[in-house]
């Protein structure tokens, strides 16, 4: 038959039972504002009865686990909606710094050069012996060479950034990596002990985040606690695999370089998702897409107005080099204005290749004759637009969503300073009655003995 001992035994285990949840909450508090932390709850649960004839005793309460409040398929959903938000958050950031780049529509962009160029010949078949208008076009013709120049360079040095921010997106992504695994070292050994290693897997969450945001990733757990990861096919991660990644420079047989993302210098990774995703997918598709498009003008144009030139007297080229990067003004038209060709003839007042020279503008002679340089100039400008607008649409509907699933995991996950302090209440009134219980059975005791 259970007696006074056995309610103070049930005393001392409700005492160290809410010592134990007043423990939770007081880690709670103080890792209120710490980041990646997941709110911990004490689960207290009745001791297995004891059973005298056909009476069944209660013998108090238990801590039956320390539990971490999260909710995994939400934080599967947000970490996918990161890693997509991360890849439009990049891409609209690159497309706006090439819209910076091309900065149309102005009075300095290349559309203004082209526009001034074309009205330098108009104005000089009004006058084609005209040495003032012949200067002018000579000019006009540097200006324009200066701008295709400016642009491939502006756009090459653009390439060269984007290849140091993957590089170093991929440092970042291996520390988190080789942070990832000591993690993973840790949980297991806490589990073979018994432990409940709630702080660590806290780490590993954490880790993920910003592994989410970097790049798209799979991931999955093991019966141990240890996590593997899988970037695309490739696992880079898993308890007896440590695979870091690798960008690697590549030169090309046309002279232009790629740069490729490796495992260990092994197989190709492909990353489509995350701050990387959109970096690469910048560097390999969109601007080789625009810089290729801008050579493509340069050749035309140089091409077409070589060909009217070289057609007059002096037999010159009006320009020299093979595209935009290395476009100039003829030597010879640089140094002698007599050279310019405005007919063919070369007699006062004749003025068919100045005339020539100055409907180009509108001439459909690019992409197999089906559009002009101006219809072109401003399709490519267009389309840039057209995409950028698409990335910011992208980005700040993906940033409301992923605000959303981040305010629904706070919820579920985050500390409220208000919900700890109604939880040491609850605490304290529980510690105080076990103590009472304590005082009340220790003076039965006493009134017992005294009899």
């Amino acid at each position: 038959m259970q007696g006074l001992t056995h309610a103070l035994d049930i005393a001392r285990r409700a005492m160290i039972a809410q010592q134990t949840a007043m423990t939770v909450i007081g880690h709670n508090i103080a890792n209120a504002n710490s980041e990646g932390y997941t709110r911990q709850v004490a689960h207290l649960t009745a001791e297995v009865p004891s059973v005298w004839g056909t009476i069944s005793f209660g013998n108090g309460v238990a801590l039956e686990s320390v539990m971490r409040k999260r909710d995994i398929s939400l934080d599967n959903e947000l970490r996918r909606e990161m890693s997509s938000h991360g890849r439009w958050l990049t891409r609209s950031s690159k497309l706006k710094s090439l819209e910076q780049i091309m900065n149309e529509p102005s009075d300095t962009g290349l559309g203004a050069a082209l526009d001034a160029f074309w009205a330098s010949w108009a104005e000089l078949s009004n006058s084609p012996d005209d040495m003032t208008r012949r200067a002018t076009v000579r000019e006009e013709g540097r200006i324009l060479s200066h701008r295709f120049n400016t642009l491939d360079q502006r756009m090459q040095q653009m390439a060269d950034g984007i290849d140091s921010e993957i590089r170093s997106g991929v440092d970042e992504f291996n520390l988190l990596l080789g942070e990832l695994r000591a993690v993973n070292t840790s949980v297991r050994e806490a589990e073979l002990r018994g432990v409940s290693p709630n702080d660590l897997r806290d780490r590993q969450d954490l880790i993920l985040d910003q592994m989410s945001e970097l790049s798209g990733i799979a991931y999955g757990e093991r019966e141990n606690g240890s996590l593997f990861v899988r970037v695309g096919s490739t696992l880079v991660l898993d308890e007896a695999v440590f695979r870091p990644l690798e960008a690697v420079i590549h030169d090309l047989p046309d002279g232009s370089r790629q740069i490729l993302i490796h495992r260990d210098r092994g197989e190709e990774v492909e990353i489509d998702e995350g701050f990387l995703g959109g970096l690469l997918e910048m560097r390999r598709e969109s601007l080789p897409e625009y810089m290729a498009a801008i050579d493509a003008l340069a050749v035309g144009v140089i091409d077409q107005i070589n060909s009217l030139h070289s057609a007059g007297p002096s037999g010159v080229d009006f320009f020299h080099g093979t595209d935009a990067s290395d476009m100039r003004l003829a030597r010879e038209v640089d140094e002698d204005l007599h050279l310019i060709n405005a007919s063919t003839s070369g007699l006062p007042g004749d003025n068919d290749i100045a005339l020539a020279m100055a409907q180009l503008g509108s001439q459909r002679f690019l992409a197999g004759g089906a559009t002009s340089p101006e219809e072109y100039w401003n399709g490519m400008v267009g389309r840039l637009g057209v995409a950028s607008r698409e990335a910011r649409f992208q980005e700040e509907s993906l940033q409301i969503s992923r605000d959303a699933l981040d305010q629904q995991r706070m919820a579920k996950s985050g500390v409220s300073l208000d919900e700890e302090m109604t939880q040491i209440l609850q605490v304290r009134q529980a510690y105080l009655a076990a103590v009472k219980l304590v005082e009340v059975t220790d003076q039965m005791m006493d009134s017992l003995m005294n009899m």
